[in-house]
C-alpha cells in the first residue's frame, strides 16, 4: 500500500477537486459529502452505494497527500477500517456516517471524541469563564473581561463573581486558569 503520484503538475486545487468528485461504475457510485482539507491530510466522508442492491455505507476516509519534487501531487488513501492515527479529522464528521464499521474504526471514533477541543483565541474585551478551582482573594466561580493581553500566555483582567460584583478591577490571570 504505497503511495500514487502524478507526473505532472496541475495544481493542489485540481488535485483536491480530483480527489473529492463523485464517481460512479455500473455497480457502485461513491459521493464525497464532505472534505476538509488540513496541509497533508484530505479528510472525506463518503457514501458508497451498491447500485444493485441500492444499499449505502457512509464511512470517513483521508487520504495523505505530498507534493513530488519536479512532479506531480500524489496521495496514500486510507479509510477508517485501517485504523487512523491522525487526529485531525473534522468532528463533524463523526455525526456524518453509520457506525463504526470495525475495532480500528470504534477505538479511532473513541479516541476522537476524547480528544480535547483546541483552545479558544482569548481577544482583549472578550469574557472568558475562569476553571472552577481558580480563587482570587478567596473567590470562586469567577468570570474574566481581558483588558489587555501582558504576555502571550498572561492577560491583565477585570475579574467578577456570578453576581456581577468586581473582585479585582486589574488582575494579572494566567492562560491556564481560563476553562476550556
Amino acid at each position: 500500500m504505497g503511495w500514487l503520484f502524478h507526473t505532472t503538475d496541475y495544481g493542489r486545487k485540481a488535485f483536491i477537486e480530483e480527489r473529492t468528485r463523485n464517481e460512479e461504475n455500473e455497480k457502485t457510485k461513491w459521493e464525497c459529502l464532505g472534505f476538509s482539507d488540513k496541509k497533508s491530510h484530505l479528510w472525506k466522508v463518503i457514501r458508497r452505494t451498491d447500485k444493485q442492491t441500492n444499499e449505502s455505507i457512509t464511512f470517513i476516509a483521508l487520504d495523505m497527500i505530498a507534493k513530488e519534487r519536479n512532479g506531480g501531487w500524489g496521495y496514500k488513501d486510507i479509510d477508517e477500517s485501517c485504523g487512523f492515527y491522525q487526529m485531525d479529522c473534522p468532528k463533524k464528521f463523526l455525526a456524518m456516517t453509520n457506525a463504526p464499521r470495525n475495532n480500528y474504526a470504534t477505538e479511532w471514533y473513541a479516541k476522537m471524541n476524547e480528544a480535547k477541543p483546541k483552545a479558544v483565541k482569548k481577544e482583549v474585551g472578550g469574557i472568558y469563564q475562569l476553571i472552577e478551582t481558580a480563587s482570587i482573594y478567596g473567590c470562586n466561580n469567577l468570570t474574566a473581561e481581558i483588558l489587555y493581553k501582558r504576555t502571550p500566555r498572561t492577560f491583565v483582567c477585570k475579574v467578577t463573581k456570578a453576581n456581577g460584583d468586581i473582585v479585582s478591577s486589574s488582575c494579572q490571570v494566567g492562560s491556564y486558569l481560563f476553562a476550556k
